[in-house]
């Protein structure tokens, strides 16, 4: 991936065209980036953004969708459970797992945001301090 970036085959960039301009370039803009991927068919299809290696092969993406390694059935779904909802468990006296999570984030968060504002009403006082002109004597 050193030389190649993840690229196979490894690009061999050429230059197509050129533009002249009425001084230095400011900027350039960077490729889009293209990959291919496989659908559910075996047929190509583009992907953008995407980082990574060669498309799957149809046999890939059987194994994806079948069961028994690809030689089974498809996986289903059906819009109904294969079993009874369970009951929600007895609340205990503690707080749960969520609302601990919950309230320390929250504290977190009130510390960042109080030093971060301690951190501005310091320096708007020392440069309130600092501006001002010394005072002239007569």
């Amino acid at each position: 991936m050193a030389t190649s970036a993840g690229f196979s085959p490894r690009p061999d960039p050429q230059l197509i065209a050129t533009f002249k301009t009425k001084g230095e370039a400011l900027a350039v803009s960077k490729a889009l980036d293209r990959d291919r991927a496989v659908d559910e068919s075996g047929n190509q299809i583009a992907v953008f953004g995407r980082r990574g290696a060669r498309p799957f092969t149809f046999a890939e993406i059987q194994r994806t969708l079948r069961t028994d390694e690809g030689r089974g059935g498809f996986f289903t779904v059906t819009d109904e459970p294969a079993t009874e909802p369970r009951e929600p468990k007895a609340a205990t006296g503690t707080i749960g797992n969520s609302a601990g999570v919950f309230f320390v984030s929250l504290l977190f968060g009130l510390s960042i945001a109080l030093a971060g504002y301690r951190r501005r009403r310091r320096r708007r006082d020392n440069g309130a301090r600092t501006s001002c002109p010394p005072a002239r004597s007569a």
